[in-house]
Formats: structure tokens, sequence, C-alpha cells
């Protein structure tokens, strides 16, 4: 199948339908492009930001409920769900985040504890603040991705991840724009099925 007929057998008139990233994906350093320069724009001493560069990712999604249940075992029909996300930690023996990403619309996230991408928490959590939406991606297997832009909760800074199917690969891209740049650092992680 050419990737024009893959992209008409796709292409439905819901992009979340349509962008199915279900499975367990690992990130393939080799193909990856910016990560070092964007670890390093988000705090990441060079050191550490290497060794996070070329460390093993490993994340599993799945489609579920907003409470994150299962849609099978629920019984469930209905085109409406969520997905849930999670990574696991470099050994990969245990989920070290989950995450519940709807597919559209504004939602929070709370994290405890550092993140690579928005710093330290506060004592009592910090709060992500973020939005969902699709837009047409030429370089997509069905021609959109799933975009999700973050606000820091600790101010100064916006980032826009944008991700997409591209010859059964899950590619994430990344801008990190800081509040005082109209230029952003954009790295490109690609994903294979593991």
């Amino acid at each position: 199948m050419t990737h024009q007929e893959q992209h008409s057998a796709n292409n439905t008139n819901n992009p979340a339908e349509a962008l199915d990233f279900t499975g367990r994906w690992t990130r393939e350093p080799s193909l990856c492009t910016g990560l070092l320069a964007a670890l390093e724009a988000r705090g990441c001493d060079k050191e550490a930001a290497s060794k996070k560069s070329v460390g093993p990712y490993v994340q599993e999604w799945r489609k579920t409920q907003a409470d994150g249940s299962d849609l099978a075992a629920a019984g469930t029909t209905t085109t409406t769900f969520c997905w849930s996300v999670t990574t696991y930690n470099t050994e990969m023996s245990r989920p070290w985040r989950q995450v519940i990403y709807p597919t559209s619309g504004e939602f929070q996230e709370t994290y405890k504890g550092d993140s690579v991408i928005f710093g330290p928490s506060d004592p009592q959590g910090s709060v992500l603040k973020r939005h969902v939406e699709y837009q047409p991606c030429p370089e997509s297997d069905v021609g959109s991705a799933y975009i999700i832009v973050t606000r820091n909760p600790h101010g100064g800074a916006t980032e826009i991840s944008r991700r997409y199917l591209s010859s059964g690969r899950l590619v994430l891209e990344r801008t990190f724009r800081s509040d005082d740049s109209n230029e952003g650092t954009v790295s490109v992680e690609v994903f294979e099925r593991a």
C-alpha cells in the first residue's frame, strides 16, 4: 500500500481515531535530533543531558476511559476515549509515571518531584495547565498530529509537543520556548514499536 493509499484508508473524520498510538514504544536515539540542546535549554547540565538523550525511554499508550479504566472491560462502544500513557523507569521493570491525556480540550496534570521538562515541583506538587488539539501534518501517515501545549507551572516558558505516526514510527517534536524569546529550541524524538 502506498503512503497515499494508507493515508486515505486511515483518514477518518475523527483525527483521534485515525491517529492510533496504541502499543509500547521505545525511543531510538540514533534517529533523534536536537535532544541534547533541548535538555540543556530546560536546565539540565551537559553531563545529565548527555546521559538522558541516549538513555532508554519506553512508553506504553492505550485507549481508556477518562478515569483510566479499560474501554473493553467496561464494554463501551463509544469512540470517546483518553490516552493512558505509562512511562517506564530506566530498567523498564516498573512504571515511573502514568498520565491520562484527553483527546481534546483543556486539562491539568499535577506532578511531584523532579521533571526533566518542567523542573522540580513545589513541595505539595505543581500543576501543569495543558491544552490538546489536532493540527494538519503532512509528515503524518494519517495527515494530522496530536498537539499538547503546556505552560511551565513556574512561569517563563511554554512547551509544544507534536506527536504523529510516520512510516510506522511515533515521532515526537518538542518546541520549548521561553517567554523572553521569539525562537524555540526544537527536538525530534523517534520511537519504534517495542
